[in-house]
Formats: structure tokens, sequence, C-alpha cells
């Protein structure tokens, strides 16, 4: 536990670059940390210096935090010279194909591993790209094709708008720095069956476990829950689904997680238990354990949570082999420790993070909440197992939960008694329908019983989600305010295991800087009145917030959009405390001139070229917005208008924008571009 608490420190590090230090530096520096605890350790071991202990065990703390430290920057792909971030003129690269693909209504989105780059000449070069193909454009790709693939690949934006989601720092964590949308006629196939062949095997093995459910699962909605539960394979789930499941607190289910390894590992006992009566049966129960494990993580996609799992059980099946007495935390850390060995940046993965303090919930706070009632009735029993286990794995993912997803589920235990013992079904019937493939008969049966138990938990979930309060939303916490929560819940049952008043004493300080921290926000945001002026490519968003009230100025196809509002416009509010919302259509006037006045402000948009007069009787505003179809010329402008400053806007066209900024370099003008440089905020 220490070691890896010292070894993620070092990774923290160096993922928040709160320490510089190159590549050769930190690898020198950590093994000459090594090196002296070494040194040290041999001195002391034969009984001498005793009393230098502490130095030692120092040492070799600072050694853990520096191989932290150096393992994610030599695992940072960006750093290498010959990486596709530090060629700006690239025309071709040569790539190899890493997945089977995603699927979204339009396009099709592939992992390409880059290994050739073409600028004047071919050279080596190195980056992961996703690669955005339209359905109608290619033949489906396949893991370890070989591609090249005409044009550059573009460097992934930062968030345009206050709040959003950063894909950009997410998919920097899994070592993905650009994308590219190609139509069919720039990819060209020269190979194929390149891949890792083990790897290789897993996605054919998938794609095999999918056909049989597609097959012998005749409903859609159905079928694509049996994919999600059985395979990890989360394509078809529509957004009601989700929306159902995360509503319910039933999410969890959805993601192929310990939850699905235990069973796994379970089926695996039960059917080769009795090796366990003898030290080589023991040591062969260990060996088709690890087996049976790795290979459903592979055919799973090695999600971080399954990762988690499957190397947890790998260290309880050699511990029981062994016939040792193993400690559940140092087992929990050594399968951190080996993970975030093989990448480091696993740390920042959300899955990992939630799945890790489940199971430490489960671990420690279960037991406790399960003694406070005893029931020899065998099916209250099983309840209260099951209603345990869901209360300590929600106390102990409860603020990161609110930090991620802003949002709680209220019948989390009503919907856990049902989905449990449900997926536990659903898996096992899955498993059987692929098993039984050869026989048909057999796979159509229980095809058919896999359908009809997800279309009940289906229906289970969608009345839990329509019962009133079942979604608590908008919750904004900081990174700050979710430390503060889980350091306040874990010292109260500190307190409860010690004894000791101390404890409690330290729960209500935090409890109290928590308070205060979203006392803070609320005050300030309530206090002031802000116009911010959104980037939505193709839409002119304003949105005037005063005093917890907001008011979104936009168009009616995005005002009904809910999937960009969540995206662009609502973090926003939640950062700001916004407890009322409001929606004013645009109306779009033929001259092509709006004008808004909030308070003392007034503000002109220009959404088209207009022929101005001398008489122009709206000559005087505070910000002039030039947006959609303006083609006109800053000069015209600034010849008729007075105004304090002067906006691009996110729904002019791309040359427009460009062609207006350069023009203002000659003028002394207040100019700001929400389409160059994403949203504008002004405090009034």
């Amino acid at each position: 536990v220490r070691i890896v608490i010292f070894y993620v420190l070092g990774i923290l590090l160096a993922v928040y670059d709160v320490i510089d230090i190159s590549r050769s530096a930190s690898l020198q520096l950590s093994v000459t940390f090594i090196l002296f605890y070494i040194v040290g350790w041999i001195i002391l071991k034969k009984g001498s210096f005793t009393k230098f202990n502490p130095i030692l065990s120092t040492v070799g703390f600072i050694a853990l935090v520096l191989i932290g430290y150096s393992n994610l920057k030599w695992n940072d792909d960006s750093l290498n010279d010959n990486h596709i971030i530090s060629n700006e003129n690239i025309t071709a690269y040569k790539a190899i194909v890493e997945d089977n693909g995603f699927e979204t209504d339009k396009t099709i989105r592939y992992k390409v591993a880059v290994n050739a780059i073409k600028d004047s000449l071919w050279k080596e070069g190195t980056g992961n790209v996703y690669l955005y193909v339209k359905k109608t454009d290619s033949s489906r790709l396949h893991y370890g094709d070989v591609l090249i693939v005409s044009g550059a690949p573009r460097l992934l934006d930062e968030p345009k708008n206050p709040g959003e989601f950063n894909y950009k720092r997410f998919l920097s964590f899994n070592k993905i720095y650009h994308q590219q949308y190609s139509p069919g006629n720039t990819i060209v196939k020269i190979g194929e069956g390149k891949g890792n062949k083990l790897l290789s095997w897993a996605y054919n093995t998938r794609t095999y476990a999918v056909e049989v459910l597609s097959n012998n699962i005749d409903s859609e909605r159905e079928l694509n829950i049996a994919l999600a539960l059985v395979l990890g394979s989360k394509d078809g789930l529509t957004d009601e689904i989700k929306n159902a499941y995360s509503a319910s607190g039933a999410m969890h289910v959805l993601a192929v997680s310990g939850l699905h390894v235990g069973i796994i590992y379970a089926i695996v006992l039960l059917l080769f238990g009795r090796l366990d009566k003898t030290n080589s049966g023991r040591w062969g129960l260990a060996i088709i354990s690890l087996i049976v494990l790795w290979v459903y993580a592979a055919i799973t996609g090695f999600s971080p949570s399954v990762l988690r799992a499957v190397t947890m059980f790998s260290f309880l099946a050699f511990a029981k082999a062994s016939l040792s007495t193993t400690n559940i935390y140092n087992t929990l850390a050594a399968s951190a420790f080996v993970l975030l060995l093989w990448d480091p940046y696993l740390i920042m993965s959300v899955g990992f993070q939630l799945s890790y303090l489940a199971v430490l919930g489960i671990v420690y706070v279960q037991p406790r909440i399960y003694k406070l009632f005893i029931s020899r009735h065998y099916v209250v029993d099983k309840v209260w197992q099951i209603t345990s286990v869901s209360i300590a794995a929600q106390l102990s993912t409860f603020a990161l939960g609110l930090l991620y997803f802003h949002q709680f589920p209220t019948f989390f235990l009503l919907s856990n008694l049902i989905v449990i013992p449900g997926a536990f079904l659903i898996l096992m019937g899955g498993i059987l329908t692929i098993a039984t493939s050869f026989i048909p008969v057999i796979s159509e049966f229980t095809g058919l019983l896999l359908k009809w138990l997800i279309y009940v938990v289906n229906e289970v979930v969608f009345w839990i989600e329509s019962l009133p309060y079942s979604l608590i939303q908008g919750v904004y916490l900081t990174v700050f305010d979710a430390w503060m929560i889980m350091l306040s819940i874990a010292f109260i049952f500190l307190m409860i295991q010690f004894r000791s008043i101390k404890y409690l004493y330290a729960s209500f300080v935090f409890a109290l800087l928590f308070a205060v921290s979203q006392w803070q926000v609320l005050v300030t945001n309530r206090n002031q009145d802000q116009l911010t002026i959104h980037r939505v490519s193709s839409h002119l968003t304003l949105n005037f917030n005063s005093k917890g009230k907001s008011t979104l100025y936009t168009d009616s196809i995005l005002g009904v959009d809910e999937d960009k509002l969540r995206f662009h416009i609502r973090p926003n509010h939640l950062r700001t405390s916004i407890i009322e919302n409001n929606i004013v259509y645009r109306e779009r006037e033929e001259s092509g001139l709006e004008v808004i006045k909030w308070g003392e402000q007034r503000i002109i948009i220009l959404s088209k070229s207009i022929h101005f007069e001398e008489d122009f009787k709206y000559n005087d505003c505070n910000i002039l917005i030039l947006s959609d179809e303006f083609r006109g010329s800053l000069e015209d402008v600034t010849r008729y208008l007075n105004f304090d400053q002067i906006v691009l806007d996110g729904s002019l066209k791309g040359w427009v924008a460009d062609k207006l900024l350069e023009e203002s370099k000659s003028k002394n003008l207040n100019i700001y571009s929400v389409y160059h440089e994403g949203a504008l905020q002004l405090k009034i």
C-alpha cells in the first residue's frame, strides 16, 4: 500500500507538471536513488546503523516517486522526436489499425498507430490517430490492416466553452493527440494481419460472439444490452438506455467490471473446484483461472475496470494455490502497482478510479454495515447482503460520481436488488448461448430466455427511472470539494473503528471546509451578472446570467438539441450555480440586424452584410457581433458604427473569420474572435 501511494504520487507530479524534469534526468535520478537504497539496505542488513532506518525509508520513497515520474515521462509518446505532433508538413502517413472500430450514426472511428510519415520523403514516425470514415465510403477495416492515408491528421482542439469536457486532455491519457475525417478515397489498404496475434484472435473471437448473440436475440434493445453486459460492446446503446440505467443507479452493470470478472471466476471454481484438493491440482486450478480470466479480459477489450479485477483475481489465485495468507489491501495495491507500471496513464481513467474506490468500500465498509443486521432467513440475508454491498460501494464512490457526472441516483438500492442478480443471470445466459452455438437448438433456446430476462430487467430499470425524484441533477463539485467529502466520510469510519472522538473532529473540519467552498462559489456567482458568447459551430449563442437565472438567446434548432446543450452550454450553468434556465428563440431580421438590450448594455448583431446609410439609427453599442452569413468588411462597420468591442462569432464561415481577423491587424480595434479562441465571458 505504501509503495503504490508514493509511486502514484510520482505519476501525478508528471501528469500535472508540478516539477519539470527531463526524461533522461528523471531516469538518472531514479537509478541513483535506487542504488542508494540498495547500498543502504545491504549495510543495515548487517545490523549496523539501525538508527538511520528513517533515512533509508525516505530514500526508498523518493526512489518510488521518481520511478513513477520517470515511467510516465517515458510513456509520453509525444516527447519522441519522430512523433507526428513534432512534424507539421505531413502529406500522408502509414498506419496499422489498432481495433475493429466504433460505430456512430454516420461514421466508424478507428484507432490507428502511425509508423511512417511523408512530407517531402517518407520517414519513420510514431503516434496514434482517431480516423473517422463514413460508413458508405469504404469497406469495413479490421484490426491489423495496414493503411496509407492521404492528408495530415489534425491536432485535437482545446475546449471552446467554459466548463466544457476537455476531450483533448482525455484522449491524451490514451496517447491520442490527433484525429482525421477521411473520405474512403484517401485511404489505401496495403496489407492485413499485421497486428498482435493474441489480440487478433481476441478481436475475431469477440466478432464471432457478437454474431452468435445477434443471431439468437431478435430484439435490438435487448441485444444491445446483452452485447454491453457480456462483451463490453457499447456501440448500440442508445441515449434512452444510458439515461435510464444512469438514473436508476444501474449503469455499472453495462460496463464490464469486477462484478462480471467475479462471476467468471466463480464459474471456474464451480466447474474445476475439485482440483483444489491436491498441491498440483491447486496450481492447475490457478493456471486454468488465469487463462479463462485473461481471455475474457482480451475479448472485452482490456477496459481499466476489467484489468483491475483480472489482475487482482490473478494475485488471489496465486495466493490460493501457494496456501499463502493474503491481505486484501496489499493485493489491491499490488494489482494497481502492476497495472500502473504497464500504463501509468491508467491512474487518470475514471473507470480505474471508481473501480478501486468501489472495491475498497466493499472490502472495508461492507462487512461493518452487514453486521448491523443479522437474519437467519436465507432470502432476507441475501437481500441485505446485496444492499450492504450497494451502500458500501456508493459511499466510497459518492464524491467521485458527483465530480465527474454531476448527478446522484436516489433509488440505487432498489435498482441493485434487481440488476445485480439480473446481471449474474444475463452473463451466465450470454456465455451459455455463445458456448452452445454449435448446437443451434440449445443456443436458440438460451437466446430466447436471455432476451426475455433482459426485457424484464429493462422494464424494471425504466420503471425506477420514471419514479419521482429518481435522479438528483445539476450538482457541481470541484476537485477540492470531492476530496473534502471523501476525507470526511473516511474519518467517520475511522472514528467508528478506533472509537476516538478526534476522528469525528477531523471529519467535521473537512465537512466545514466543503461547506465554505460551496458557499464561496455560490455567493460569488450569484452576485455578478455575466454575458457568455459561446462557441457552437453554426449557431449564434448568447447566454445572459444574472443572480442564479440564465437566459439563452439562440436559434430554435440548437434550443431543442439536448446533446449540444448538455455538452457546450450546461457545464457553464453548473459552474456558475444557475438554478433557473430560460431560452429565448432568435428571430432573425431580414435586414440582417438585431439589437439586444440587457440592463445598460446594448448589443448589435450583424448576421449578414447590410447597406449602411448616413442616418443609421443604431450607431452606438457596447458590443458588436458579426455572425452567420456576414460577408462585409471592417472598413464599412467602423465607418458607421461606434462600439466598445467587436466580436467574431463562431457561426461565421472559417474563411470569413480569418479574413476579418487579418483585416483587424491594420486597425486599432478591441476585437475578440470566438471562432478562433473560444467563448467570450464578460462580467457586467
